[in-house]
């Protein structure tokens, strides 16, 4: 985020991956066979739904970056914001029903048991995990800048917005770690998944510390519970934090 993407929109002209039949599909092939049956874990889908993403977080980098150099310093506005907060939610909103993820409204609860296939949960938890921490990164600095003034008001749409998209995180983390608690999908290298939870963490208890008689106290608290109970289990499976070596205690006296 705040910089310009690395790939302009006038430099290719590659269209979008469509899911096929690639049983059906051959060099002979005059049309694109249609696959039956999306739901198989070998399916393309989820690729094209991947791009899709992509180009949402690309449209979001365009408009949030400002060339420092440049006349117009202006930065993105609350409203716009908000605009892409609901782009966002009307992504996950039009994923395919076995895309979706469902993330429980009460993280204290326990998680519901895996009815289909791990990979496809993970997959559905990356996108959620990529989408909502799009939400977060676009808010935080209406958070930032109001956390330097005296006494710190922060604009509502900012704060729900963030401890909304946190929650769904802490939730997409939460499912995604019931079912690959010791290890990892191969996408989950290009990003610490742990710096992930702790991020949206912090989230839910800055919004608890700032408004702790609000309505978003109880929950949030709730988030950092789970959160923390994540990051511990992560910390006693690789002996340390996520992404750090751990040598254990030093020698004796």
């Amino acid at each position: 985020m705040g910089h310009p993407p690395l790939i302009a929109d006038n430099t290719h002209t590659t269209r979008l991956p469509a899911d096929v039949d690639e049983d059906k599909f051959t060099p002979s092939s005059t049309s694109l066979p249609v696959s039956e049956n999306t739901d198989k874990d070998s399916s393309s889908a989820y690729f094209g739904l991947k791009c899709k993403l992509a180009q949402l977080v690309k449209s979001a980098k365009k408009q949030t970056f400002r060339d420092p150099l440049a006349d117009d310093s202006s930065e993105l506005s609350l409203d716009q914001a908000s605009a892409f907060e609901a782009d966002v939610n009307a992504f996950l909103n039009e994923l395919p029903p076995s895309w979706r993820l469902d993330v429980t409204p009460d993280v204290s609860k326990p998680v519901p048991p895996l009815t289909g296939s791990p990979f496809r949960m993970a997959q559905k938890c990356e996108l959620a995990l990529l989408s909502h921490r799009l939400i977060i990164r676009l808010y935080l600095p209406f958070l930032k800048a109001a956390a330097a003034c005296a006494p710190p008001r922060p604009a509502h749409q900012a704060v729900f917005g963030t401890i909304n998209a946190a929650h769904n995180v802490i939730g997409a983390a939460r499912a995604l770690h019931a079912v690959w608690a010791r290890t990892r999908p191969a996408v989950f290298d290009f990003y610490d998944f742990g710096r992930t939870v702790f991020d949206a963490a912090v989230v839910c208890a800055h919004a608890v510390v700032q408004e702790p008689m609000s309505m978003i106290a109880g929950e949030g608290v709730k988030n950092v519970v789970c959160a923390l109970g994540i990051l511990r289990e992560l910390g006693d499976a690789r002996r340390g934090v996520e992404g750090a070596s751990w040598e254990g205690p030093g020698p004796g006296p």
